[in-house]
């Protein structure tokens, strides 16, 4: 007697593939992570473990604010591994392992949504995101907004204080910003001053951030008195290696208001 070996289909010899990720219809996200192997491979590219290291945070920092993104509107994430070469998305097809389609495993996240092609995300851009999934402008504004600076080399604390050593009681004033991926606060403590404030990026540019009011953490009534009518509220520069603050509410070492302050970065 002889037999033929039974015609595996198409679709269900890519189900079989161990190489191969099969995602239902939804919509959702893919993010990949590397092995220390493979951490190891791309870190000898590096001239110096300095460089990496920054790339690195910065790559982390940008993952993060997609992830909170995302859970924030209840989007489901799925994490491969590299040992991932295809994924399936209903009857597409996408090549990870292709330069031209992912370009650099290590940063990308996939988005997909109920057969709509799907998108490669490489930046750290909510708004693409939220023009992918349809999401309200809205939804995006609210609470802390500090997630979406773009550049994540300026998240830290930057300190400014200010003190009077010529009257019999000393006067001091401390102001911090705060930015972190997901948070950025504005704060003053010291004679006269009392507010915490969490902030709204308004404009983000190589040398400069601007920060509007998004609403007070303060217990009580800030001092001075501080609400949304004022814009920018604060603004940070970055000249020639050093940082500066500028505020309505910032008084420099003269007396003068909203004029550029230097002000030390702490972390």
């Amino acid at each position: 007697m002889c037999c033929s070996p039974r015609q595996e289909s198409e679709e269900s010899r890519l189900q079989n593939r161990k190489d191969t990720l099969c995602v239902d219809s939804g919509r959702g996200a893919i993010f990949f992570k590397l092995s220390p192997t493979e951490l190891s491979d791309i870190k000898k590219e590096y001239k110096n473990e300095e460089d990496f290291y920054a790339d690195a945070d910065g790559i982390a920092e940008d993952k993060y604010r997609i992830k909170a993104f995302l859970e924030k509107h209840d989007i489901p994430i799925i994490y491969a591994d590299t040992t991932i070469k295809v994924v399936k998305l209903g009857n597409r097809d996408i090549n990870i392992a292709d330069t031209s389609v992912v370009k650099t495993i290590w940063t990308n996240v996939i988005l997909y949504d109920n057969g709509k092609k799907h998108v490669v995300v490489q930046d750290a851009d909510v708004g693409i995101i939220r023009q992918y999934f349809n999401l309200d402008e809205e939804d995006e504004l609210e609470g802390t907004s500090a997630r979406y600076v773009k550049s994540s080399k300026w998240f830290g604390d930057y300190n400014y204080y200010i003190s009077d050593t010529t009257v019999a009681v000393s006067l001091f004033v401390e102001y911090t910003l705060s930015v972190s991926a997901d948070r950025c606060v504005f704060s003053g403590n010291g004679h006269m001053t009392c507010f915490e404030i969490e902030c709204r990026i308004k404009n983000e540019t190589d040398n400069s951030l601007v920060f509007d009011f998004a609403k007070s953490l303060s217990a009580d009534e800030p001092m001075p008195s501080i609400d949304g009518s004022t814009s920018p509220l604060v603004s940070l520069y970055y000249e020639k290696g050093k940082y500066y603050l500028k505020s309505k509410f910032i008084a420099d070492t003269e007396g003068n208001y909203n004029k550029k302050t230097e002000c030390k970065k702490t972390k």
